[in-house]
């Protein structure tokens, strides 16, 4: 689940933002919650969706999506504009760090 350590920050704080925020409902590469999908896997979502789509369902699942079951990331969240771009860009970074057991290997 972890980011490269060569990473850049925006990275690394999108890693941190995710383990606090969404892991503990998403899988990324097989480690996390098992109430929503696997976000790497087995085409990583930031491949089939957009930063601007992921920035809006991040923001407020429900307006995509009105039977969304995800919540909105917490509206009282400091710099909450700041983290929902950093989790993008992380999932973004990791898209291309699948491991087999996602794959199915």
């Amino acid at each position: 689940m972890a980011p490269p350590l060569s990473a850049p920050a925006a990275v690394q704080a999108g890693f941190a933002a995710f383990r606090i925020h969404c892991s503990r409902c998403h899988t990324l590469n097989g480690e996390g919650g098992s109430i929503g999908p696997e976000l790497n896997g087995p085409v990583p979502t930031a491949q089939l969706r957009d930063a601007a789509w992921l920035h809006r369902w991040i923001d407020d699942p429900s307006r995509v999506l009105p039977t969304a079951r995800m919540p909105r990331l917490n509206p009282a969240l400091p710099e909450r504009e700041r983290a929902i771009d950093e989790i993008i860009r992380y999932l973004q970074k990791m898209a291309s760090a699948k491991t087999e057991a996602v794959d199915g290997g």
